[in-house]
């Protein structure tokens, strides 16, 4: 990944379903989340944009609520719903929840955009 300080541009970042929010504070503070037991995925995004000229959307599919508003750093948690039913249940709430993420992510589109995980 390039060093150079005046890339510019947005990011959306899925990060899947950590608490995106609690390893953000911790970072910003110099410290690994404690609550995790080796470095996140977040973490380490978080580094990369540290230093460059980067805007950055993170989505986490985490259970816990939580959202964060640096004015360069947003990040929202956005569970995924109940899955009830069988099958034919199970695809359609699948595609409804990541129908909701492309609506996010096309809202405000990002010159990249990074999708680390399901749900």
């Amino acid at each position: 990944m390039s060093t150079d300080p005046r890339l510019r541009g947005r990011v959306f970042y899925y990060a899947g379903p950590g608490d995106v929010a609690a390893t953000y504070r911790h970072w910003s503070k110099g410290v690994d989340d404690p609550s995790e037991v080796s470095i996140t995925y977040s973490s380490q995004f978080f580094d990369a944009l540290r230093g460059r000229a980067l805007e950055a959307s993170v989505v986490a599919s985490s259970p816990v609520p939580g959202e964060v508003d640096d004015g360069r750093i947003r990040i929202r948690h956005r569970p995924p719903p109940e899955i009830t039913g069988g099958a034919l249940s199970y695809h359609w709430t699948i595609c409804r929840y990541y129908r909701r993420m492309v609506r996010e992510i096309l809202r405000d589109p990002p010159d990249v955009a990074i999708l680390s995980t399901g749900i």
